[in-house]
Formats: structure tokens, sequence, C-alpha cells
């Protein structure tokens, strides 16, 4: 997940909202020390864009939203998801191929999740691979899963926006998979980012992102068949409950109840944004693919895979 931001910009617009009221100051105390880590970092979201009424807007449309300052509920939604033979039978092998991966090459999966790339990689005997999340919980749930394959995991704890540095040096091949570039909302960090991971490649190394099809969720057409890297449909529920050009909020959750639904704000990327900051990065012979192929339907695919190659 996403490690918090300042959190004086939430805090100044609670005394702009509480200003005339003659307990502000314990009012926006009591505000902030009831919200959770993830809320915070949500609100200073909303309050970064200086638009205070779509904070309003969220609260109006969703009632109440499931901002958890624990991950474990998300990390079972997702486990659930996205860690499949499913996904990985189709997955790794496309990477393989497109990314041209073989048993010498160095990859960073900078987004590890539950595992599903790292080990259905692992599965096909590319084994130099070292592995990155920030959260705990997704961690445990990786580590569990290398024991039952029986493959081990070497793992970095940095966040996308420090990764200058890392124990891999330079590598062939860097995954940002699984959706996860979208955390972060601002643009100008995105561009950043892609430009770290351009000099942490090797001439000829690939860089591989995936998001959602966003271009039609900002369309009002969501797409969730289950084509792209989340396979378990039949198990989970995902669902837009607001859209804006600049912020989507997804609510997750398992269709059993066992876990408290989830809800993540995330950045919706617009048609060619990523492509335009890879090639202002240096990246050449860029790819896109939707749900692993080719030859797509840009209307009904759930996932674009996008790849460039640093020349």
């Amino acid at each position: 997940m996403i490690q918090l931001d300042d959190k004086n910009t939430y805090k100044d617009y609670l005394i702009n909202k509480y200003e005339n009221n003659r307990n502000c100051a314990s009012l926006v105390e009591d505000v902030l020390k009831n919200t959770s880590q993830y809320e915070l970092y949500v609100r200073n979201q909303l309050t970064n864009f200086q638009n205070w009424s779509l904070d309003y807007d969220i609260e109006r449309k969703t009632g109440k939203l499931h901002l958890n300052d624990s991950t474990l509920a998300f990390s079972k939604i997702l486990d659930t998801a996205s860690y499949s033979d499913s996904r990985m039978v189709i997955e790794a092998p496309f990477l393989k191929k497109n990314l041209s991966l073989n048993k010498s090459s160095k990859v960073y999966d900078v987004c590890l999740g539950t595992g599903a790339t790292t080990i259905g990689l692992k599965r096909l005997g590319i084994n130099h691979i070292i592995s990155n999340d920030i959260d705990d919980e997704m961690i445990k749930i990786a580590k569990k899963h290398a024991l039952e394959e029986d493959v081990s995991l070497i793992i970095d704890k940095y966040d996308w926006r420090e990764m200058g540095d890392t124990s891999m040096g330079n590598a062939d091949a860097i995954l940002c998979l699984g959706n996860s570039l979208t955390y972060i909302m601002r643009p100008h960090e995105h561009e950043r980012i892609i430009n770290l991971f351009y000099g942490m490649l090797n001439e000829g190394g690939k860089l591989a992102i995936d998001i959602r099809n966003y271009t039609e969720l900002l369309r009002g057409n969501f797409q969730n068949k289950g084509t792209g890297p989340y396979k378990e449909m039949e198990s989970i529920s995902i669902d837009p409950i607001l859209v804006h050009t600049d912020m989507a909020v997804l609510r997750y959750g398992l269709k059993d109840g066992s876990v408290e639904k989830t809800d993540l704000l995330l950045y919706p990327f617009k048609d060619g944004e990523i492509e335009c900051w890879m090639r202002n990065s240096g990246f050449k012979d860029i790819k896109i693919y939707g749900d692993y192929k080719e030859k797509f339907d840009s209307k009904t695919v759930d996932f674009y895979t996008i790849i460039g190659t640093k020349t």
C-alpha cells in the first residue's frame, strides 16, 4: 500500500471547516485522533486537489468510506482475487516471452503483493528475482505461498518513489503489475517513478506496467470480467463507489462476507498517459496488450499491460 504523506494538509482543511466553532482546536484533534493512517492518506489526497466539494461528494455518495488502518482485509481479498493458477499459467509465459526472459535474467518485481507474479516466473525457471513490497500483510502471505511452492523469495521494502538505490542493481526487467502504480495519486510522481525505473534497467532492459481499463471506467463502463490478473471473480466483489477524472474509489470485498469491505482510492490513468511518460523517460518500442493479448477490443478488456524497452 501507500505510505502516508503530509498530515498537515487534512489538518489545515479541518481548521478551515471548523474555524467558526469555538471548540475548533479540540474538534480538529478529535477527528485526527480517530482517523486511520490510510484514511489520512485519502483525505490528504482529496485536499491536495483543493476541491473541498469532492470530499463532500464522496461522503454523500458512499455513506461511510471503508478506509481500514490495517491492510489485513484487503490483503485477503487481493490474495483470493489474484493468487491463482489460472493467473500464473497465463501471466508468467506472457512475461517470459514479451520481456525476453531466460534463466540468467535479472528481474525486479517492484510490487510483490501476495506473490503471484514472482512465484509464477519462478515456476518457469526465472529464479534471479528480487521482489519489493512495503505492506507486511502482503509479504506474510507471499512468504506462505513461496513455502508451499518450495521457492525462496528475496524481498526489499522500498517506497516506489525512493527506489533509485536497490539491492538489485541494474535489472533486465522491471515489473510493476497488479494495478499497483495507480495507488500513487500525483501524475508528476508517476513520471518520476518511471524515470527511476528507466535508470535501474540495463540497456535493452524492459519495463512492464499494467493498469485497469480506466478509459472505460471513466466512461461509466466498469470492466471486471476476470480476464486480467484478477481471476477469481466468483469469490470477490469490486464496485465503483465514486468515479472522478482525477480519482476513483473502488470498494473491494469477499462475497461470503468473511472480511470487512475495503475502499481504495486510485488514480484513473488517461489514454496515452503512461506511454507518454515512458517515451519522455527514454523508452522505445512501447507496446500495449489487452488482457495479455496483442489484438484486443479496447472497450471490453479488463487490464492493459504496457511494455517499453530501454535503448
